[in-house]
């Protein structure tokens, strides 16, 4: 049985670390004109400060970022040496304006609770870095020809909602 790493290459013209958008169109690019191209990231998930993250993750990086001062540590493997920053991430605060929970009837009638939130929390996704691009837009022709849509995804906006008179209104 052969080693899966073996099949991997060992050297590359070109190594980009970090998966924010700029390394990503970089990556994309290279690879594109036939550029063998190593696309590290020392976080463990992908898109830097334009990550998304759905409320329960979001919880949890804000619970791995919250130890106060900041911490760098040195990642090195195969010789190629890394520094983590572990508050990466930093004023992360949860504050509700729902009820912590409430009966069915309820929650029937104003359809909101922290509990039922967190409940669907895979339905909400929180950005680091907010952003709308235009659909027609020269950042979204610039996406399409460089083939970085192939490992970026989108989606429309489906609804927004806002806080107003102390009430979630959909806008």
């Amino acid at each position: 049985m052969t080693d899966e790493r073996e099949d991997l290459p060992r050297e590359f013209d070109l190594t980009v670390i970090g998966t924010g958008l700029t390394e990503s169109i970089v990556a994309a690019a290279a690879s594109r004109v036939g550029k063998t191209v190593l696309h590290l990231d020392v976080n463990e998930y992908y898109g830097s400060y334009w990550a998304s993250f759905n409320l329960k993750n979001l919880q949890g990086l804000r619970e791995e970022c919250s130890g106060g001062e900041q911490q760098q540590e040195m990642l090195e493997s195969n010789g190629v040496q890394l520094w983590r920053h572990s508050n990466q991430v930093q004023n992360v605060q949860m504050q509700w304006h729902v009820p912590e929970q409430c009966d069915a009837e309820a929650e029937a009638t104003t359809g909101w609770s922290k509990e039922r939130i967190m409940r669907d929390s895979h339905k909400f996704n929180i950005d680091l870095a907010p952003k709308l691009l235009f659909a027609r837009g020269a950042m979204v022709e610039l996406l399409i020809s460089s083939n970085i849509c192939r490992y970026a995804e989108f989606r429309s906006v489906d609804r927004i909602a806002t806080l107003y008179d102390g009430q979630i209104k959909t806008v």
